[in-house]
């Protein structure tokens, strides 16, 4: 059975990309199943997972879901933002196709911050600026607790021979959401580097565009899937949100941002070796 998996990190529209990928008649793609590897994904960035235990808990989730639907499609797909770390012996096992979602860093952090603010309130809780949370958001964020949270705890925090690492508990929200755009895309890059580059295509959702998400339709071999369609649901901006009846959020898009808030983020474009001008 083919396979293929949606690489991204948080608030870069995969939830939007796999709900259109899911429209193909000969396919399935499904949205952060579980078990998601929130755990396993943080413990593997800081290399305290064996290859074999990776291999154990792989064959616990993707693995065996796409073993789970091999008799009903041709085509098998998910997304999920916790898979960096597991590229490599995913593609070795499941000779899979991966697409990686990229988007404009200061889209995706100012996107974080008013997910933070407004629905969840669980970016980086160790942060010291809690923000301007809603109510909603508040609640949230008080009814898991952190030690519950794994996806706070999916999301890296620098490694003691980090220069950030005796820094960080110093940095706001936001640079730390800058540092994981930065971190987790790097990541990804530097782990499909090391895959043929016949089997992984990247696409900017930044601004996409119909003809962009089916030349991915194309390249997983997908049937069915209608570009004014496409068109229309990337025009709904699913999981923004607005689409979840919210307001816009009041932290400001990055062409508001102050000369503080440009400066903060450029620490961290390019942070790392992969990631240079991703923006």
């Amino acid at each position: 059975m083919d396979s293929y998996f949606v690489l991204s990190c948080a608030r870069s529209g995969s939830t939007s990309l796999a709900q259109i990928l899911n429209l193909a008649t000969n396919s399935i793609c499904q949205s952060e199943p579980m078990p998601n590897l929130c755990i396993e994904t943080r413990l593997a960035m800081e290399g305290k997972l064996s290859s074999a235990q990776i291999d154990e808990a792989l064959e616990k989730s993707v693995i065996s879901r796409v073993k789970q639907f091999e008799n009903d499609y041709e085509v098998y797909g998910e997304k999920n933002v916790t898979y960096g770390p597991f590229v490599e012996q995913m593609y070795k096992r499941l000779g899979c196709k991966f697409i990686f979602l990229k988007r404009d860093g200061r889209d995706v952090v100012s996107s974080m911050m008013n997910w933070h603010n407004h629905k969840f309130g669980d970016y980086y809780k160790e942060a010291y600026d809690f923000g301007d949370v809603a109510p909603e958001a508040l609640v949230a964020a008080k009814e898991l607790l952190a030690y519950q949270d794994a996806s706070d705890f999916s999301r890296p925090r620098p490694l003691v021979s980090s220069d950030l690492y005796l820094k960080w508990n110093s940095l706001s929200r936001f640079e730390m959401c800058s540092y994981y755009w930065s971190y987790v895309n790097d990541l990804y890059l530097e782990k499909l580097s090391k895959i043929s580059k016949d089997d992984f295509i990247e696409l900017d959702y930044t601004v996409a565009t119909s003809k962009e998400v089916l030349m991915v339709v194309d390249f997983l071999e997908l049937k069915g899937v209608e570009k004014y369609i496409v068109q229309e649901m990337l025009d709904k901006k699913i999981n923004s949100l607005e689409s979840r009846g919210y307001d816009k959020g009041g932290f400001p898009n990055w062409l508001s941002w102050s000369d503080e808030f440009r400066q903060k983020f450029e620490v961290f474009d390019g942070f790392c070796d992969f990631c240079g001008n991703l923006k």
